[in-house]
């Protein structure tokens, strides 16, 4: 069901209600009695063109991480390009390997 946002032109306050495609996109408050205060906002719809990202290629993970705020984001996409790098090949990642691998390698002294 598709979602609709509504701003109450008194308050200010946004709502998001779900409508069925066949109702009218009308909201007029939780119990029907304020009419004419809800306002529908309207967006442009949200769509991805370029979906497809190739786990192998670092080229490909820097493009795709550019607009992330915070070091979580990146750990996050850089966990999904891992798993889906397992996937494709059925095996553990071998990139995951060999930075653990260098990370728990033991120190000369």
């Amino acid at each position: 069901m598709p979602l609709y946002t509504f701003v109450n032109s008194d308050s200010g306050e946004k709502r998001d209600v779900f409508f069925k495609m066949n109702d009218t996109k009308v909201y007029n408050g939780m119990d029907g009695t304020e009419i004419d205060k809800w306002k529908r906002v309207y967006s442009c719809p949200q769509m991805s063109i370029d979906t497809r990202v190739n786990p192998f290629s670092a080229k490909d993970f820097v493009k795709k991480t550019q607009t992330v705020k915070t070091v979580g984001e990146l750990w996050d996409r850089s966990s999904e390009m891992s798993h889906e790098r397992s996937e494709k090949l059925g095996a553990p990642d071998p990139q995951k390997q060999k930075a653990e691998k260098a990370f728990y390698k033991p120190k000369k002294q």
